[in-house]
């Protein structure tokens, strides 16, 4: 190893003389920065860290669109149910409760097997993180909270479209 002030370039054909003079037997397989090196050895748990990343937020994604579809497929089911409620005078409010209440069970029921099978993948996570325990109860409630949070935002549409819902309209299509 040697430590320059500036560029290290010019300095290589010094270096090769140098370590020539004190032996010839001795190969210099490559003379490179140390920032280069430590590169070269993080690249491939960079790569694997971009990829965990990656599919993350696939997942992630997928869970969004999952609930979202599945809300939707709920609140459309139920259309009747809601279009009665209103009419017969719930408030707006408590529609949006009940929607919400049913994406909180879903999210509260996704977190609950999502927290178990990562425990249970936590020693094959170990080794793709780097100082920050699988197992850490704040990265856990990090992961809860993250799939709450998404699961409320696929739920704001069904939930709306629910809670605007005009029963008379409905109520005909029903009789028809």
């Amino acid at each position: 190893m040697v430590r320059t002030a500036g560029d290290p370039e010019p300095l290589v054909p010094a270096v090769r003389q140098r370590v020539a003079m004190l032996d010839r037997s001795l190969a210099i397989e490559s003379l490179r920065p140390l920032a280069q090196s430590l590169a070269a050895t993080l690249e491939r748990r960079r790569f694997g860290t971009l990829l965990l990343t990656l599919f993350a937020g696939l997942a992630m994604t997928l869970a969004g669109v999952g609930v979202y579809g599945l809300l939707s497929y709920w609140v459309s089911a139920r259309e009747e149910s809601i279009a009665i409620r209103v009419a017969l005078g719930a408030p707006r409010g408590a529609i949006l409760r009940w929607v919400g209440g049913q994406a909180l069970a879903l999210a509260a029921a996704g977190a609950a097997l999502g927290a178990a099978a990562s425990w249970a993948a936590s020693r094959w996570a170990e080794s793709l993180v780097f100082g920050v325990s699988p197992r850490s109860p704040s990265t856990m409630a990090m992961a809860v909270l993250a799939v709450i949070g998404i699961a409320i935002l696929a739920a704001l549409v069904p939930a709306r479209r629910a809670a605007r819902l005009n029963p008379v309209q409905r109520l005909r299509r029903l009789g028809q």
